[in-house]
């Protein structure tokens, strides 16, 4: 059986509707994360994954997590196409967050999900290109990323 059969069968058995395309309209993703580097996951489809998307059924309250290749097999599904730079950016984020920016597609991300105020989202769009930052704005933006970074985390 392909790993698209089983994720298929997986999204069904974890909701409600009894065909995969109806299922696939229960979902809502609720957070992402990148794996540990000691840490095993896999996907419901079984393949093992380091981009992690946790769903969430509104209908039956099921919590599954899949990767990021898998979500996009979900029609339609908001923000499908973000998720592979978006958590790409994240990892880099939590492992390196001095010398790591803000990409643009983690600010639109944030900005779909409401994760911060526009006010916030703003000032991340100035710091994009800027080559240098004050002290002051230097601070400000080190708080941004940690927030993000605890924001957006699994479990929180």
């Amino acid at each position: 059986m392909s790993y698209f059969e089983i994720f298929k069968r997986e999204i069904i058995e974890h909701s409600n509707a009894d065909n995969y395309f109806d299922a696939c309209h229960e979902w809502d993703e609720i957070a992402i994360d990148i794996a540990e580097d000691d840490e095993e996951c896999y996907c419901i489809c079984s393949h093992p994954i380091k981009q992690l998307i946790t769903i969430h059924n509104r209908e039956n309250g099921n919590d599954v997590v899949v990767g990021s290749d898998c979500i996009r097999k979900i029609p339609n599904f908001p923000n499908a196409s973000l998720y592979q730079t978006v958590i790409s950016n994240l990892a880099d984020l939590k492992k390196n967050p001095d010398d790591t920016k803000i990409g643009k597609n983690l600010i639109e991300y944030i900005r779909k999900r409401n994760t911060l105020e526009e006010k916030h989202i703003l000032f991340l769009e100035s710091m994009r290109c800027k080559r240098y930052l004050s002290p002051k704005q230097e601070s400000y933006y080190s708080g941004l990323k940690k927030k993000i970074v605890r924001l957006l985390k699994r479990g929180r």
